[in-house]
């Protein structure tokens, strides 16, 4: 188990609101990650950029799964909900 992540639950969150505003029609969204030694970055994401935004999500579930020591995590992908 490690006690380093990539990810925050901040991250995660910010990515899941970013998610959910571009679902119901917001054009562009800003999107800030912590980043590693307290360095910031935002990017921008369009509508087009669902897909991509859904696989960070996924990853960003998936580290901090492991970093929390989860050994056994589940990812459920739907094409007609927000998430």
């Amino acid at each position: 188990m490690s006690d380093f992540a990539l990810w925050t639950v901040d991250d995660l969150i910010a990515v899941k609101k970013a998610i959910r505003e571009l679902a119901v029609g917001k054009r562009l969204v800003k999107v800030s990650f912590s980043g590693i030694g307290g360095s910031n970055q935002t990017n921008e994401y369009a509508a087009a950029d669902l897909p991509q935004l859904r696989n960070l999500c996924r990853e960003i579930e998936s580290e901090i799964a492991v970093s929390q020591g989860i050994e056994a995590f589940s990812v459920v992908v739907s094409e007609k909900g927000l998430i």
